[in-house]
């Protein structure tokens, strides 16, 4: 993992903004009935990533993932996306294969489409439902 993507990494973990570079995490609460976080992870501007914490779920774990390559399957998208992927979830990552951006996941492989947005539920720590 490059340094920038652990910083951004720690900037999710710990609810914090950060802009190094290309890289930028913003967070914002929601301001209805379920106390939601989304933090999310921006690249050149575009939103690549959204982490969500539920307090009413689990207020020290996150309950969702999205991510998305926003139409950049480039190497540096797919390495945030990766980041992010491997920490949260328990995908090993995320791969490309002749021009096609796929999901690792321990039972099968996900292809992901250039402007597919892809949910993640996250209900026990390291357990996936897709």
């Amino acid at each position: 993992m490059r340094k920038i993507e652990q910083r951004m990494i720690e900037a999710i973990k710990n609810g914090e903004g950060m802009k190094y570079d290309n890289t930028e995490v913003t967070k914002r609460q929601s301001t209805g009935e379920a106390s939601k976080q989304f933090v999310n992870v921006m690249l050149h501007g575009s939103c690549i990533a959204t982490v969500i914490w539920d307090a009413t779920k689990h207020p020290y774990m996150p309950c969702e993932l999205q991510v998305s390559l926003q139409g950049y399957n480039t190497k540096t998208t797919r390495s945030r996306l990766d980041a992010v992927l491997t920490t949260f979830s328990n995908s090993s990552g995320i791969v490309c294969k002749r021009g096609q951006a796929i999901i690792i996941w321990p039972d099968k492989l996900q292809y992901i489409g250039d402007e597919e947005i892809v949910t993640i539920e996250l209900e026990v720590p390291g357990l996936v439902t897709l």
